[in-house]
């Protein structure tokens, strides 16, 4: 009896169905996966779970195109094997940290706060009498630690009567990580800066944030008014709701860097368990090891053609030092989601504040704009040949912006009054 052979279009049917049932077949894996990360922390159990499912769909893939239990059995196992292959290597597989940590000093010192938080902090003592009311610099991120240079860049400060206090935000830098990761949250940050305050003995400070500082120091003078003196918005992040807000990079230098930074997958994986269960992200993958892949990014030198302007040139500038706390990023970002608009509250403060943007900043104008139009008794500063990293780009002219509003002096630069974006 004369075999049928399957014509070709058959062969390119069945090939089609092949790939269709591979494409499931993964899909169920991670579907699998992460339904059980909903109802428990074991990644063993997610990983069965979602191995189970692969499994199930490939066979009942297969046996559909072909109406033969062996060869779905065949196919069902070489699908299991090849993932199991790549999800070693690619998601399993821990990935080493390769940036330096921060290392202490010995100007290095630590708070043990009512909080529970361990804070490493830097002090400058004011040269001479000091003024009554300390500078407390709160640094960017969510949970990327103080520049070095920043360090000597706001101990100037100190020459005009000011204490000026430099800390690593929980589980950044220096600080001790929080064991509980769902801990990360911009309360916790608002209620640490408020325990630094009353560590240090002072009625009022005054506060000096950079991007998503100046957003902390927003929250903070809306939750504890009565305690702030003055306060500084250094390239300021985004207040209020922010699913529409779009980054502009069209003047940075972004333009003159053509690398690609694309996240591993075992990090895109550990960002979405987080978000689902954080104490099952933390066994999947540590905050030590996330840590140092999220300081790959945040130290690469496409961080700095973002911050500043058209013509940048990178020269022999010191690199970035580690200290991030991915996890840290990702859930305080998160919990700034589902926070209240603190804008109504802030707009009835008389509280003095001055409001630095660079010309060529990558974060939305209306954003930076709002803040003049919440505080009745701000002043915007818009700083020439700038971008995001004031400090670096135009130091002088920021210094000497900040030391005029700190001591009550007319201001270098007359404030800017369009609401139209600078061109």
């Amino acid at each position: 009896m004369q075999s049928t052979k399957p014509s070709f279009f058959a062969k390119l049917a069945m090939g089609i169905g092949y790939i269709i049932a591979s494409l499931f077949s993964v899909v169920a894996a991670f579907i699998g996966f992460f339904l059980m990360a909903r109802s428990t922390k074991s990644v063993v159990v997610m990983t069965l779970v979602g191995a189970l499912a692969l499994i199930a769909v490939a066979f009942g893939g297969a046996w559909l195109i072909t109406r033969s239990p062996r060869t779905a059995g065949i196919y069902a196992g070489v699908m299991f094997c090849l993932t199991a292959i790549f999800s070693s290597q690619y998601i399993f597989k821990p990935i080493p940290v390769t940036v330096p940590l921060p290392q202490e000093t010995s100007a290095t010192q630590y708070w043990q706060l009512s909080t529970g938080s361990r804070i490493a902090y830097i002090f400058h003592p004011a040269q001479g009498k000091a003024n009554p009311t300390p500078v407390i610099y709160l640094h960017g991120g969510p949970a990327v630690p103080t520049r070095s240079s920043n360090y000597e860049f706001f101990k100037q400060l100190t020459a005009d009567g000011f204490d000026v206090y430099l800390y690593d935000q929980t589980g950044t830098g220096l600080s001790a990580q929080l064991e509980d990761i769902s801990e990360y949250t911009l309360e916790r940050n608002v209620a640490d800066l408020e325990a630094i305050r009353q560590q240090i003995g002072a009625e009022k400070v005054t506060l000096v944030g950079t991007s998503w500082g100046s957003v902390l120091a927003a929250y903070y003078l809306e939750a504890y008014p009565d305690h702030v003196e003055k306060v500084v918005f250094m390239s300021p992040g985004i207040l209020g709701d922010r699913s529409n807000a779009r980054h502009d990079y069209s003047r940075t230098a972004s333009s003159q860097d053509d690398s690609i930074l694309l996240p591993p997958l075992r990090m895109i994986l550990a960002g979405t368990l987080a978000r689902t269960n954080p104490a099952a992200a933390i066994n999947f993958a540590s905050q030590t090891e996330m840590n140092g892949v999220y300081d790959s990014f945040v130290t690469s030198p496409s961080m700095d053609y973002q911050v500043n302007c058209k013509g940048y040139e990178p020269g022999n500038k010191p690199s970035r030092s580690g200290g991030g706390n991915y996890y840290a990023n990702l859930l305080i970002l998160q919990s700034l989601k589902k926070a209240h608009d603190p804008r109504p509250n802030l707009a009835s403060l008389q509280t003095p504040a001055l409001i630095l943007r660079g010309a060529c900043d990558y974060i939305p104008w209306e954003s930076t704009l709002s803040y003049k139009q919440t505080l009745p008794n701000s002043n915007l500063i818009l700083i020439e040949n700038a971008g995001h990293a004031l400090t670096e780009a135009q130091p002088e002219k920021v210094l000497a912006s900040i030391r005029a509003f700190l001591t009550d002096q007319p201001l270098p630069i007359a404030p800017y009054t369009s609401e139209q974006a600078p061109q």
